[in-house]
């Protein structure tokens, strides 16, 4: 049985590649942190706001109000322009010239990536049959694990060889054009339940609030992205600093380590 067109195929595919910048471009201060650290003569703390506060306050804020937006504009529009978004704020960091710049910019990442998700997640609903949906989201969400290996070897290769600057030049750039590729070639899906006006935002609240299922995926949710971004954001800078790894060698392991796990558990939670 051919579950896929064409179409439907480059859609996964688009989307994959989008969603793998989206990790390379969240992912890449914790390559090149220590250098930047060096030059800047940063604490851990400073680091650590920088690479995960900066970003995580206005990734959580942002993606409610856009996941509202989602449902009244075109949700092809939002991800092609948070993609574009997100990547000019990388390819920003390269130019940062002190510690706020960089830290205004990762706040700028932190905003075009959270118009990600939520409108992809409803896009896939519109487009595809229930019983794909599940599939698809896990064909997509490989970008992460594949994101987190090109991001590692890649930023860690170019980081060492040119300078972390040119890393967030090279790793923000290719965004540009998928963000191109999308708004040209992915066409806005008749949204399902369109006559049915969204409740509003403290109904949908109270609604899930009453759900122990959701409750407790969401706590669990947090405790895994708390240890996880926890380790993505120090990993490297352990490896430098404790083992004498050079930038190349740490996120090698980097990759190994989290990168092969990550795809083949989104592939197999998918199908199941």
């Amino acid at each position: 049985m051919n579950w896929f067109s064409w179409r439907d195929w480059w859609f996964i595919f688009l989307f994959g590649a989008i969603y793998m910048f989206n990790f390379i471009d969240r992912m890449i201060i914790s390559v090149v942190g220590e250098p930047i650290r060096r030059e800047f003569g940063l604490s851990d703390l400073e680091l650590g706001v920088m690479g995960g506060v900066a970003f995580a306050l206005f990734y959580g804020g942002i993606g409610i109000p856009l996941a509202r937006l989602a449902e009244r504009v075109s949700r092809v529009g939002i991800v092609a322009t948070a993609t574009a978004l997100w990547s000019m704020m990388t390819m920003l960091s390269g130019a940062a010239g002190n510690y706020w710049h960089l830290l205004l910019a990762r706040m700028g990442v932190g905003i075009g990536e959270a118009g990600f998700t939520p409108p992809v997640v409803s896009l896939i609903a519109d487009r595809f049959a229930p019983e794909k949906r599940a599939t698809v989201f896990s064909l997509i969400a490989v970008g992460v694990s594949v994101g987190g290996a090109i991001g590692a070897l890649g930023g860690g290769w170019i980081a060492q060889n040119h300078g972390w600057r040119m890393a967030f030049l090279v790793m923000g750039a290719p965004g540009l054009v998928l963000a191109l590729l999308l708004w040209l070639t992915i066409k806005e899906p008749a949204r399902q339940n369109a006559d049915n006006p969204a409740p509003a935002f403290g109904v949908v609240l109270r609604r899930v609030g009453k759900s122990p299922a959701f409750v407790s995926f969401t706590f669990g949710s947090g405790i895994v992205a708390l240890v996880g971004f926890g380790l993505n954001l120090f990993l490297i800078p352990f490896l430098v600093r404790r083992f004498g790894f050079d930038l190349k060698d740490a996120a090698i392991t980097f990759a190994l380590t989290f990168s092969a796990a990550t795809a083949l558990g989104g592939v197999v939670g998918g199908m199941l």
